[in-house]
């Protein structure tokens, strides 16, 4: 999907936070996104521990600033998609709620009811 539609998704959806989440289930628009295992950081492996969302990268400024689909806004989306690449998942989402926490990665966001605004890839 063309990342000014992408922006333009975000903008109009209305959530107070928005992020990039990678991953290999198929979700539809509208969906509610599966909460996120906590990290072991000990064993360095997924827990079976369940956090409060699911995980997301964003850029907080975003919502200081607002989402206005600028050339900023662009080099930014692209700059989270490049970091989810690295978990090597099948599809690239743009995820939205209204309640979140902060996660332990830079730009990790756990987005509390995520819902599905569009499949990037």
């Amino acid at each position: 999907m063309e990342l000014r539609k992408v922006l333009d998704l975000a903008k109009a959806s209305g959530y107070s936070m928005i992020g990039v989440r990678a991953d290999d289930k198929a979700y539809q628009v509208g969906a509610f996104l599966d909460k996120s295992h906590d990290w072991d950081f000990e064993h360095d492996c997924s827990s079976d521990s369940l956090l409060s969302g699911t995980c997301t990268l964003s850029a907080h400024f975003w919502f200081l600033d607002g989402i206005d689909g600028d050339d900023e806004d662009i080099a930014t989306l692209e700059g989270l998609l490049k970091q989810i690449e690295q978990y090597g998942r099948e599809h690239s989402y743009l995820v939205g709620g209204d309640s979140y926490d902060l996660g332990d990665d830079s730009s990790e966001v756990i987005i509390k009811e995520a819902v599905l605004i569009c499949t990037i890839k």
